[in-house]
């Protein structure tokens, strides 16, 4: 009986002790050895503020002629680019440019849609 006592303080006590040494280790932010971000004067900051919307359509423009050839924004949808840069209509038009694969159809073949 008395070593199975010994042996469950041994369990809480090995535990325990660890725990206390991982306390006394000195950490980063008590060094003020942390890295924080960099804070920029963005035009956009603020609770009156906007982005520029010429800028973000000049971008979008640069993305599709040159960009998108290589790298896709699928994650992107063009409803997520109305209020920010363009109008409800002005989406739709884009998204109208393109062909989207969906389906399948009734014979369970791919086929492409305007976007």
């Amino acid at each position: 009986m008395f070593s199975k006592q010994v042996a469950d303080t041994g369990r809480v006590l090995v535990p325990a002790l660890l725990g206390a040494g991982a306390m006394a280790l000195p950490s980063a932010s008590a060094d003020g050895d942390v890295l924080h971000a960099a804070q920029y004067p963005w035009s956009h900051n603020g609770v009156f503020s906007s982005y520029d919307t010429a800028s973000i359509r000049r971008g979008h423009q640069v993305y599709k002629e040159v960009c998108a050839s290589c790298h896709s924004m699928k994650f992107v949808h063009y409803r997520n680019l109305v209020g920010v840069c363009y109008t409800e209509d002005e989406a739709k038009a884009l998204a109208s440019e393109i062909e989207v694969a969906d389906g399948p159809d009734d014979n369970g073949e791919m086929f492409d849609r305007p976007g």
